[in-house]
Order: C-alpha cells, then sequence, then structure tokens
C-alpha cells in the first residue's frame, strides 16, 4: 500500500527592486539632460525670418514671405524704389524668405508673427513654390514650427508625429537642435577632409585642384540674397534631373493648403491684403513640369482660394523667359531678378486691391 504523495507549495514572494536601480536610471535621465544641454550651443534652431523681424523697425508697406526661389529672386529696393507711386516715396520692403521653408512655415510665420505686429504689413507678396505643398517631402524641418502652430496642425489634420516633434522640443528644448547639430558635424567632416588635402598637398608633396564654385552668393538687401552664375551648364542640367526626381513623387498635401487659407483668412482680419505669386521659372521648366498634374493642380487650388479668401493670385512662371538667366531651371540669377522685380512692381501698381492697401488708391502720375 503507497502512501499518498504530498506536494507543498510555499508561496513566492516578489522580490523588490533595489533602490539603487531607481537611482541609477534617475541618475542617467538627469545626465543625459545636462549633457544635452551642450548642444545649445549649436545654434538657434528658429527659422532666420524671426530674427529678421526683430531689427525691422519701421511698419512695413510690404512684406516677402517664401523660399529660396523668392530669397534669391526679389529684390525689396526695386519693388519699392522711389517713384514706384505717384508721390515719388519709396516703399518700406523686406525679404524675409527662407531657403528650405514649406507652406507651414510659411504660415507660422505671418499668423504668429507678421500680422501679430503693432502694425501689421499692408501687403504680404507669398511666392508659394508648388514643391512647398508635396505631400511627399521629407525635410520640411518641424523643428522651426512653434507650439503656438498646435491648433492650426491639429486643425488641418497634421499627423500625429509632427505634433509629437513640437512637444517634445517644448518640453525637451535641445530636441529642436537635432538639425543644427547635423548641420555642424558635416562642417566638421568638411574641415576634416580639408585638413587631409593640407596634409597631402604639404607633407607628401602631391598636387591638388579644387572644383570650382557653379555660383557665387552675395548679400545685398533687406534680406534679399542674390547669387551669380559662374559655371552655368552643369548647375542647370543637375537641377533639371533634380526637379524632374522630385515632380515625379510629388503629390498635393491638403494639410499645407489648409495652411495657405489659413493665412488668407488671418491676414483679412488684420487688413494686410495677400498677393500669391507663382514665381518665373526657366523655360525648360514652364515646358516639362509646370503643365503636369501636381503643378497645375496647386495652381488651380490656389487660384480657387484667393479667389474665395479675397487675395491676389499671379501666375509669373513664364514672366522671364529663357534658360541662361538662371542658375537652375528654378532660380533667378542676379541680373533676372533685378529686372523681374521691376516688373512685378510695375504689374502691383496696377493692382486695385494692392493700390488701396498701401493707401495709394490713385493711379495718376505714375510712370
Amino acid at each position: 500500500m503507497s502512501l499518498p504523495s504530498i506536494h507543498l507549495q510555499v508561496p513566492l514572494k516578489a522580490t523588490p527592486k533595489p533602490r539603487q536601480d531607481r537611482h541609477g536610471v534617475m541618475l542617467t535621465f538627469l545626465a543625459f539632460g545636462l549633457l544635452a544641454q551642450v548642444l545649445r550651443f549649436s545654434g538657434n534652431p528658429n527659422s532666420p525670418a524671426w530674427a529678421a523681424l526683430e531689427t525691422v523697425r519701421q511698419p512695413l508697406d510690404i512684406a516677402i514671405v517664401g523660399d529660396s526661389r523668392a530669397h534669391v529672386g526679389l529684390a525689396p529696393g526695386k519693388l519699392g524704389g522711389r517713384g514706384l507711386f505717384s508721390e515719388g516715396e519709396g516703399l518700406a520692403v523686406y525679404n524675409f524668405a527662407v531657403d528650405g521653408s514649406d507652406a507651414l512655415h510659411h504660415a507660422s510665420f505671418i499668423l504668429q508673427g507678421l500680422l501679430k505686429q503693432e502694425h501689421p504689413p499692408r501687403v504680404v507678396v507669398l511666392a508659394s513654390n508648388p514643391l512647398g505643398f508635396n505631400e511627399a517631402r521629407n525635410n520640411n524641418r518641424v523643428e522651426r514650427l512653434l507650439p503656438a502652430d498646435l491648433p492650426m496642425l491639429c486643425k488641418n489634420g497634421a499627423p500625429l508625429e509632427t505634433l509629437l516633434e513640437i512637444l517634445t522640443g517644448l518640453c525637451f528644448a535641445p530636441y529642436r537642435l537635432r538639425a543644427n547639430v547635423a548641420q555642424n558635424v558635416n562642417h566638421l567632416g568638411d574641415r576634416l577632409a580639408w585638413l587631409s588635402v593640407h596634409l597631402q598637398t604639404r607633407v607628401l608633396k602631391m598636387t591638388y585642384t579644387p572644383l570650382a564654385p557653379t555660383s557665387e552668393y552675395f548679400p545685398r538687401e533687406s534680406g534679399y540674397v542674390p547669387f551669380k552664375v559662374l559655371v552655368w551648364a552643369a548647375r542647370f542640367v543637375r537641377g533639371m534631373a533634380d526637379y524632374s526626381q522630385k515632380y515625379e513623387a510629388a503629390r498635393l498635401s491638403e494639410r499645407h493648403l489648409l495652411a495657405a487659407r489659413d493665412i488668407l483668412r488671418g491676414a483679412r482680419r488684420a487688413g494686410t491684403h495677400v498677393v500669391i505669386l507663382e514665381m518665373p521659372v526657366a523655360s525648360w521648366f514652364v515646358e516639362n513640369l509646370t503643365s503636369r498634374g501636381f503643378h497645375a493642380g496647386w495652381r488651380r487650388r490656389m487660384e480657387v482660394l484667393a479667389n474665395e479668401e479675397g487675395a491676389t493670385f499671379i501666375q509669373d512662371s513664364a514672366a522671364v523667359g529663357g534658360n541662361e538667366g538662371f542658375g537652375d531651371p528654378g532660380h533667378m540669377s542676379f541680373e533676372t531678378s533685378q529686372v523681374y522685380s521691376e516688373t512685378l512692381a510695375r504689374r502691383l501698381r496696377e493692382i486695385p486691391a494692392v493700390q488701396k492697401a498701401l493707401g495709394r488708391e490713385t493711379l495718376e502720375g505714375m510712370f
């Protein structure tokens, strides 16, 4: 006769995590947070347009907002030069365009910056680039958007990752400096490369022929930074390939179009007239890209927005003509930008809504 087996179950006690582990995690986060403060020396993550706005002391007649096309292509001195209007007075004009910016950046700067001035600009020239409304764009510098933009972004259906990036930057400021750090690392790599060249030429007596620059940028006035083309063909051909590739993948973004509507409505409330300007591009661009679905669709939508919201739309993509006056298919060279800025000034003086906004409703005496 076998004896019944007896199974004793001893309750297991959960072993509490040592207090040292919790302290270690806290110390790790604290150390990371302190070390990350060094990133503050990498530069200012805000758009350069904000720094420029602080330097403008007088109320503006015309504010130019856009990306690199407007940055190099619209000369304030030509748009607001003396003699443009019957009174013979020059206008206060500033070019706030920022390279690489898109419609969301423009909405942020106009709504949170320009229109909140004590005296908002009388006219905003919004030099829109269709690629600034591209849903497929992946380099739109979210760190340059502000917490104050969150209601607009939420209303317009911005993706969750965009909202989280802005909130993370709000809670942890060094997070906004990622692009600055990456740029500084690239510059450091360039310096190290030049050090290698120096050692090879001086120590090993090797020869080195530097690549000739294709363009030369130089500052002018009031935010306008034009360039002269030094080697035209190579730069233009590279631009053709780049634009062709971008247009192949481009698709219109509804949230960017809604941001444009927000700009027009905000400006109307502030008493500012908006001129949406489709900038001139080279003949190759006009013949090969502006008639495609993406570009043509953008143009139709912007025309509708302007009509519905009381703005002015100027379609000037073919206003210049030719290829040689452009550094690449989308950017005017210095000489071309000077001539076009004068042409645009003449067009603006003929638009009644612009004249009214500037307080120059009479056309008498104008040349």
